[in-house]
């Protein structure tokens, strides 16, 4: 439902590793591989992607890709 655009966004900056966009954004390690691999994006906090945001001089839309029709889809599934 939700793919994390960090990669693209280091490559652009010539960051090479999570630790750096660690160290810029004031963000823990782990956190920030969660968001390198996609992982457990729905856990990661609104203050946390926020931070990732203004350390790498981007928005959440361009940090976060949204598939609206598969949240849609599962909200009308947890209807039935």
């Amino acid at each position: 439902m939700i793919k994390s655009n960090l990669r693209l966004i280091m490559a652009k900056r010539g960051i090479k590793n999570v630790s750096d966009v660690g160290d810029i954004c004031k963000v823990s390690n782990p956190t920030i591989t969660k968001l390198n691999n996609d992982r457990k994006l729905e856990s990661l906090s609104l203050e946390t992607i926020l931070k990732v945001c203004a350390g790498l001089e981007c928005t959440v839309e361009e940090l976060l890709e949204v598939d609206y029709k598969k949240i849609v889809k599962l909200i009308e599934d947890s209807d039935k």
